[in-house]
């Protein structure tokens, strides 16, 4: 295997999982509850 091919592979495989979860929330259910007050700080 060239070392082209083995590049091309590993970017494939990077894209098929960065790209899967792109559109998936950052915030999930509990974290909600730590950044919400975080930010409250940040205004005051």
């Amino acid at each position: 295997m060239s070392r082209l091919t083995a590049c091309l592979i590993v970017l494939v495989i990077w894209a098929l999982i960065y790209l899967a979860n792109l559109g998936s929330s950052e915030l999930r259910s509990e974290e909600g509850h730590r950044v919400l007050p975080a930010v409250q700080m940040l205004d005051k």
